[in-house]
């Protein structure tokens, strides 16, 4: 008989009453055993928690679930450290409460991980939905694949993290480099902590569905108020961490920093659009400031 691992699926809510179910229904419906279910509520403010504590009493299925609510609000970084102290897997599956994840989603995990031995990191894709789950267009799963290292995303010319709204990672991850320390964004922290310690897949099979709407981290709107150190604080920390135990070599951490400090304009691009030029001047060094004021001035 086939020894299967503990995997821990982690589901992340805050102010999310009204999609919380869904968010449930996909957690609990997994296909893999042995599961456990770990939510973790950062606080929330409106009937979320009452919503999950009534789902979970009702439930009677094979997988265990375990419940933690912060008695307040401490942003979705130092929720995910809660959330992984409590998880005993060999993998954890992070999952956002107002998504949906597909009932396969674990068993493929698993399959993927244990195919790929190096791996530490997996995103799968996901199907965008409009706030009441209704796909947005009519993307395809297939079941190609991109795996790279950190020699491979060094040859990117920018700073690029995938998607992480479906991530998964070793529990190794957690082990080598522990809790985040700095910044309140956890998505790009654990791509940049798998491509430190192996190999990072995107898989091109959708997992979730992904729900769109006002309230959303990930909402143009609302990320227009995050600090570019919101996002690099944390991964040039373990960048240092992997340096100091012998992960990468002095160039290897030297090109990885100068990766990493390259997001301010990358994230300016991305996110602000028209407004980036803006921003760049806001949240840049003094430095560069002055130099972008004399060259407008003397051009």
């Amino acid at each position: 008989m086939e020894h299967k691992p503990l995997i821990s699926f982690i589901l992340l809510t805050y102010n999310q009453e009204d999609f919380v179910r869904d968010a449930l229904d996909g957690a609990l419906s997994q296909t893999y055993s042995p599961l456990e279910i770990i939510i973790s509520d950062d606080g929330s403010k409106d009937h979320t928690s009452k919503v999950i504590e009534e789902y979970i009493t009702d439930y009677h299925g094979p997988h265990k679930v375990i419940f933690n609510r912060n008695e307040k609000n401490v942003g979705i970084a130092q929720n995910v450290n809660r959330a992984m102290s409590l998880a005993s897997g060999e993998y954890f599956i992070l999952a956002a409460g107002d998504d949906k994840s597909l009932p396969e989603r674990a068993q493929r995990t698993y399959e993927l991980f244990a195919q790929y031995p190096d791996m530490t990191c997996i995103n799968f894709s996901s199907i965008p939905c409009d706030a009441d789950l209704r796909p947005l267009n009519r993307k395809v799963s297939n079941s190609s694949m991109s795996i790279i290292n950190i020699f491979d995303y060094l040859e990117f010319s920018d700073f690029v993290i995938w998607s992480g709204d479906t991530r998964s990672i070793r529990r190794s991850l957690y082990d080598v480099f522990g809790a985040f320390k700095e910044g309140h964004d956890e998505d790009s922290t654990l791509f940049m902590r798998g491509i430190l310690a192996g190999t990072v897949c995107h898989a091109q099979e959708c997992m979730s569905l992904r729900r769109t709407h006002d309230q959303q981290v990930s909402n143009f709107k609302n990320i227009r108020q995050h600090v570019t150190k919101n996002f690099i604080g944390q991964p040039l920390l373990d960048i240092d961490t992997a340096l100091l135990k012998g992960m990468i070599s002095k160039q290897t951490a030297s090109q990885m920093r100068w990766k990493v400090r390259s997001a301010d304009r990358i994230l300016a691009d991305q996110y602000y659009e028209s407004t980036s030029k803006w921003y760049r001047l806001l949240y840049s060094k003094p430095a560069n400031l002055l130099r972008r004021i004399k060259n407008k001035l003397f051009k």
